[in-house]
């Protein structure tokens, strides 16, 4: 199982930091506290950010952290496919090798909200990170 961290992260430089921050602060916790497989797309990409802002690189649009995101998730979803005799059809559903951990404040990040409805819409497991650590702690 892969835990993906969605959080907030657009704002000033110093937001930014702090939430970056707040991301390998948590990645820490589950990772090396807990024992989890974390994806956490802030602590992957602010350097790949800084460098682009630092070198006066055009400022990518927000599809793109956003595409590339749900790349990833997707890439975890495993479809699986039953048979249904009374409808003589095959169904899709899915075993998702992924849940989605939603750090507070992320409520009004168009990106992390945006995940949260692509949560919905596949099925994919989707908690709060102190859900996950009271869940994992038990």
């Amino acid at each position: 199982m892969i835990y993906y961290l969605a959080q907030k992260y657009s704002g000033t430089a110093e937001e930014e930091e702090e939430r970056y921050q707040l991301a390998l602060k948590m990645r820490v916790k589950l990772e090396l506290e807990l024992g989890l497989i974390v994806y956490a797309p802030i602590s992957d990409s602010h350097g790949f950010w800084q460098y682009i802002k630092n070198n006066g690189l055009p400022h990518p649009p927000h599809e793109f952290w956003l595409k590339r995101d749900l790349a990833i998730c997707e890439a975890l979803l495993c479809p699986q496919y039953t048979y249904d005799s009374e409808m003589d059809d095959w169904i899709r559903g899915f075993d998702a090798n992924l849940t989605m951990v939603f750090i507070n404040g992320w409520q009004g990040s168009k990106g992390a909200e945006i995940e949260y409805m692509w949560a919905e819409d596949n099925y994919v497991r989707h908690l709060s990170v102190d859900m996950l650590i009271k869940e994992v702690e038990i």
